[in-house]
């Protein structure tokens, strides 16, 4: 029987982090859309057309800052088994991704200002072909799961 490590969710405050990274987007689609609304306005269109495009923005911040972070910290998750990791996220469109241990190149950690902030790391696993990011892990957790699966994939360049 294979041994698996404990995946735990991710902390509360990668709710707060989601949602300080979602600002940022959501401001510069303000910006954006307040600027369409103003040449709208000014042009021989109407005004009308302005409006919902406003009201869509406000409604798309609401959203990602209410309901969608708090949902995005829930619906991560990982395993780490001897020969694969598992990786699953996503709110609306569920992604499962397996990564074969002898696949994996190398393991890195990354603290923005943000992350560092809220005492968050994002660990990414890289392959050959492609990187996997798990966002919003404890610091702590995350060194964790960079030397476990740095030790397994050694372990199974030896075989």
């Amino acid at each position: 029987m294979e041994e698996e490590m404990e995946s735990l969710p991710l902390p509360k405050e990668a709710t707060s982090y989601f949602r300080i990274t979602y600002l940022s987007e959501l401001l510069i689609n303000l910006i954006l859309s307040t600027g369409v609304a103003v040449a709208l306005y000014f042009s021989a269109l109407s005004i009308g057309y302005a409006i919902p495009l406003f009201v869509i923005t406000i409604l798309w911040i609401i959203y990602r800052w209410s309901w969608y972070a708090e949902q995005r910290r829930k619906n991560v998750w990982y395993q780490i088994y001897e020969d694969r990791i598992v990786l699953h996220n996503g709110v609306w469109a569920k992604n499962l991704v397996t990564i074969p241990m002898f696949r994996v190149q190398h393991v890195s950690i990354r603290r923005g200002p943000l992350l560092r902030h809220y005492k968050l790391s994002t660990v990414t696993f890289y392959t050959a072909g492609s990187a996997y990011d798990i966002s919003g892990m404890q610091v702590d957790k995350a060194q964790e799961v960079k030397d476990v699966v740095i030790s397994l994939a050694k372990a199974r360049e030896e075989y």
